[in-house]
């Protein structure tokens, strides 16, 4: 899964999300939730809230879209990069880098 890593120390599942598939990563109300999170997580600060919200907007008043295709690609990227991460008690390993 992925975590915010500005309250990744704080209890609870907040900021928390677990995507069962890849296609659920790259849906947009993922990405919706996402940018909610970041904008009112109390652990990130003023000055990176306000450069993710500059960015918004220029990409709103620039029409930037993605490229048909891209969003898929990334998205599958970083999935498989989540599925090459194991937990093995409190670390974290490749999971290349596991010993049998």
């Amino acid at each position: 899964g992925l975590r915010c890593k500005h309250c990744r120390h704080e209890d609870g599942s907040h900021g928390m999300y677990l995507p069962l598939t890849a296609d659920s990563l790259g849906d947009s109300s993922f990405s919706q939730t996402l940018m909610m999170h970041l904008s009112t997580c109390q652990f990130i600060d003023e000055d990176t809230k306000h450069a993710l919200n500059e960015l918004k907007s220029l990409a709103k008043e620039h029409t930037i879209s993605a490229r048909r295709g891209s969003k898929k690609k990334f998205v599958e990227k970083i999935w498989m990069r989540m599925g090459d991460v194991l937990l093995i008690g409190e670390g974290v390993a490749m999971r290349d880098e596991q010993k049998e």
